[in-house]
């Protein structure tokens, strides 16, 4: 099992991406990732803001294949993030669990709950 916090700095978010291919790609056990993984799979996982080139999203994609991960299902809001930018609301599916095959054969029935969303957006970007 790991716990993820991906990095906010874009530019250094590769080497966490690169390390857990590493770890990911040597397993021979189930595994279970969990966390802030502060990236999007595609412009499909966000609401609001420019969209982004589909290349900037290769390497996270690149991590979770080469590592045979596969997303949890999943019940609530999956838009679990949320922010300001240029004074538009922008939304985006930053946090996720995702498990080899291994994993979601052991515990077939595990699934994501998205709570509902609380409180005022503070980013002021």
């Amino acid at each position: 099992m790991s716990f993820v916090y991906g990095d906010p700095v874009v530019k250094l978010r590769d080497n966490v991406w690169e390390r857990l291919t590493r770890m990911g790609t040597t397993r021979t056990d189930p595994w279970f990732l969990i966390g802030d993984f502060n990236e999007i799979t595609s412009n499909h996982e966000k609401q609001g803001g420019a969209l982004r080139q589909a290349s900037t999203f290769i390497p996270f994609n690149l991590m979770i294949s080469d590592c045979g991960l596969v997303d949890f299902p999943s019940r609530g809001n999956t838009l679990s993030w949320r922010g300001r930018r240029r004074g538009k609301l922008v939304r985006c599916r930053l946090d996720r669990a995702l498990a080899t095959e291994e994993w979601h054969d052991l515990f077939p029935c595990s699934h994501v709950e998205y709570l509902a969303w609380l409180g005022r957006i503070t980013d002021q970007f």
